[in-house]
């Protein structure tokens, strides 16, 4: 019988080396590496032609890679990306939603001559809530934009420029810089010169956060893999955990939009990290966006 455990507790741990993910990169790769890994078969984390290829793999497929002859090093585990998550470097821990929106708030409040906050629309989380289903009321998120110019109050002919952050849930950081972008341009408005040019003759949009519900889903270490918003693709009311290599739940919101919709780096496949959605402009999240920039030009 103590064999038997034994034996039981080997296959556990081995499943669980083989279904734990990691993020590895492939160094120097050739031009046709992409013919390889296809962006609607693999999780591309990131890729820089002749200097590196990323990908977020489980380790039957890094041991895969490895068998065709690739080089192939493990940048990131999970407990990394959680360290990394809970503050453990030089930048304090990341914000979540409710920081944000206070901060965006608080400047509002501080800068009423500048700045003007508002609720652009829905997420998800407040569809599928409202439509009855209380699973998702942690996830009761707008999508919100603060907007920045002389005369805030007044839709002025002149030219829009948008920073949004956070279309895919595993990129917190893109969160954290459009942040440290109003900042700095706040800061230095009326001192620095080119700053309160661009303030004075253009109408500057901030949206942190695309993707609220998926944002929560890292930032809470419930997925820190997690990219997608919180669609219920199989329609059984809940968010489907990840399963080896797919997130039965969500729509990559990057591949949401109109503009070729459905081509290169999307895929027709709602397990997919990029799953580009049944139709353009199908999120709340996306259609939200759409509706701000129609007619600011």
């Amino acid at each position: 019988m103590k064999l038997f455990f034994i034996v039981l507790t080997l296959i556990m741990l081995l499943n669980l080396t083989a279904t734990e993910r990691f993020l590895v990169r492939i160094s120097n790769p050739e031009d046709d590496i992409m013919k390889v890994f296809e962006p609607s078969s693999y999780d591309i984390a990131g890729y820089k032609p002749d200097e590196y290829l990323d990908l977020i793999v489980t380790g039957d497929e890094y041991q895969a890679i490895l068998d065709q002859g690739f080089a192939c090093d493990i940048l990131r585990t999970k407990a990394d990306i959680i360290n990394n998550l809970r503050g453990d470097r030089d930048l304090p821990g990341y914000r979540d939603y409710d920081t944000i929106l206070m901060e965006l708030e608080i400047i509002a409040e501080s800068y009423p001559g500048l700045c003007t906050l508002y609720d652009i629309g829905d997420t998800r989380g407040i569809e599928d809530t409202d439509a009855g289903n209380d699973y998702y009321s942690d996830y009761y998120h707008d999508v919100w934009a603060l907007k920045l110019s002389d005369n805030v109050d007044v839709e002025e002919d002149e030219p829009n420029i948008y920073y949004f952050g956070a279309h895919h849930a595993r990129e917190p950081i893109s969160a954290e810089v459009v942040l440290l972008i109003l900042y700095h341009l706040l800061d230095n408005y009326g001192s620095d010169p080119d700053i309160t040019y661009v303030i004075d003759n253009s109408q500057i949009w901030f949206v942190p956060l695309v993707n609220p519900n998926g944002h929560k889903i890292v930032i809470d270490e419930e997925d820190v893999w997690w990219r997608k918003n919180i669609c219920d693709n199989n329609g059984n009311g809940i968010i489907d955990a990840s399963m080896w290599n797919t997130w039965p739940d969500g729509v990559d919101n990057n591949r949401n939009y109109g503009y070729e919709w459905g081509l290169v780096g999307a895929s027709t496949d709602p397990g997919s990290q990029v799953f580009h959605g049944l139709e353009p402009f199908s999120e709340p999240e996306n259609q939200a966006l759409k509706d701000l920039m129609d007619n600011r030009h």
